[in-house]
């Protein structure tokens, strides 16, 4: 879905091929500031992954190689910031909730 932010479960033996992965596309797009790959936690034998709408966008093969599924942003309090810019937090999270 063009403009989703897609999450993913992977398994933990995934992470660094994920991470390396979205950092060649991140780094040969110029490393834009919407392009963003985040973490919300570990569980056991899993890691929960979101891809920003611009980085799903970028990185399609990442979608289905990962098995990542349309999802709403992660949440503010959980979310890292594993690849992207300092300012993708504040840029993608931040800016358009109502927090309220």
């Amino acid at each position: 879905m063009p403009g989703s932010w897609y999450k993913m479960l992977i398994r933990l033996d995934e992470e660094a091929g994920l991470m390396s992965e979205f950092l060649d596309v991140f780094v040969a797009e110029g490393g834009p500031l919407g392009m963003a790959l985040f973490c919300t936690g570990r569980y056991a034998s899993r890691v929960e992954m979101y891809l920003s709408p611009e980085a799903a966008q970028k990185a399609p093969d990442l979608i289905s190689r990962y098995r990542a599924r349309p999802d709403s942003p992660p949440p503010i309090i959980k979310a890292v910031l594993l690849c992207g810019q300092g300012d993708a937090v504040a840029h993608l999270l931040w800016q358009k909730r109502d927090l309220n």
